[in-house]
Formats: C-alpha cells, sequence, structure tokens
C-alpha cells in the first residue's frame, strides 16, 4: 500500500506547507550511481517499459490500474515525453512526465507545460533523483512553454518540497480532485497546484 511507504512523509496540508524548507535541502545532487536522462518511445526497450510499469503499480496503484496500466505504457511515451532515473545504469527508479498543451488567451496562444505521474521507488527517495528530473525536464519543456505547472497529493511533503526546491511557486489547493483508476467509483484527494514563470514566459 502507497502509504505504507512514506510513512512519515504525510501530514494534513498547512502541516506539510510548513515543513518544506526544512526538508530534503540537503541533497544538492544525485549520487554518482544515480544518472538521469529522457526516455524517447521509439528507443526504449521492452525492457525500460516492463520497468516503468513496475515503478507505477508499486508507488501509484491508483493511478497504475487506470491510466499507466502495462497496456498503457507504450501510449504514454508516443503521447508525452518522459524524463526517467537510473540506478547503476539498469534499473529504472524514479519518473516524471511532460506534456505541452496550447491555450488561447486574451493576450494570444499560451504553452503551458505540464509536469505529472512523479514516483521514486521507496528505496530509492530521498536521493535527490524526483528533483533533478523536474529540473530535466524544465529545462527541456522551458524552450517551448511559457509556464509550467504540475499538482501534487496536498498532504505529501516529498512531492511537495520537489517543486519548493525546484523553484516553483505555491498558486493554491485543488479540493476533492477525482484521481483517476480502473474502477467505476472516484476517489478524491486534495492536490497543491505549482507553477513556474520559464524565461519565454516573462518576454
Amino acid at each position: 500500500h502507497i502509504y505504507d511507504f512514506h510513512v512519515g512523509y504525510y501530514c494534513d496540508n498547512e502541516s506539510c506547507m510548513n515543513k518544506l524548507g526544512e526538508y530534503q535541502t540537503t541533497v544538492t545532487q544525485i549520487p554518482p550511481h544515480y544518472s538521469v536522462r529522457p526516455l524517447l518511445s521509439k528507443y526504449a526497450t521492452v525492457q525500460e517499459k516492463l520497468n516503468l510499469s513496475a515503478l507505477y503499480e508499486e508507488v501509484l496503484p491508483n493511478y497504475s490500474q487506470g491510466s499507466l496500466g502495462k497496456n498503457a505504457i507504450h501510449r504514454l511515451l508516443d503521447n508525452e515525453k518522459m524524463y526517467v532515473a537510473d540506478f547503476i545504469g539498469d534499473e529504472i527508479v524514479s519518473a516524471v512526465c511532460g506534456a505541452v498543451y496550447v491555450l488561447p488567451s486574451i493576450v494570444g496562444k499560451v504553452q503551458i507545460g505540464v509536469l505529472s505521474r512523479i514516483a521514486t521507488l521507496p528505496l530509492h527517495q530521498n536521493r535527490g533523483t524526483a528533483k533533478s528530473l523536474v529540473g530535466l525536464a524544465v529545462s527541456d519543456l522551458g524552450e517551448q512553454c511559457d509556464v509550467i505547472l504540475s499538482q501534487v497529493p496536498s498532504n505529501s511533503i516529498g512531492a511537495n518540497s520537489v517543486f519548493h526546491h525546484s523553484g516553483f511557486s505555491y498558486a493554491g489547493i485543488l479540493i476533492a480532485h477525482a484521481r483517476p483508476q480502473a474502477s467505476k467509483e472516484k476517489v478524491y484527494e486534495n492536490r497543491n497546484l505549482w507553477y513556474k514563470i520559464t524565461s519565454r514566459g516573462t518576454h
């Protein structure tokens, strides 16, 4: 169960936001036996796809049953950008998805990058991999986006601290946001919204 893996990392939203400044501040770069990279669909091996599926099934079981099951990984890689962290070169232990959307506005079309499905295997958490992946995604998507957004469970100190320490700004909380899963019965959770204006967006 996902919450068994995160004992001590979940609390109410107010306590979570108050703890961000003191959490993960000592991790400045990932250890040498980890590496981060984009994973392109046309180069992804069968084993890499299986690793991704296993990662999401363990860390985000409610999500993997719906939009991230084994049959959906290939489609996910085709439609979104995937950034992964490897341990000793051959095991994917952390991942984040990135997508770009174009929205009309009164000032013209706005390019919005969205980071989602952030997950790290429990044994490899607090190593700086998620923060490194977010940094890689921001560097990549920032060239084509005006703003980058992400929403994470409001009571997850680890997930919120990644964006806090990656230069994102807190925009507010989405109350009772529906979480995708396989069954017709919806599961609701509060999610914090984070955003970062890119250099392109300031022009």
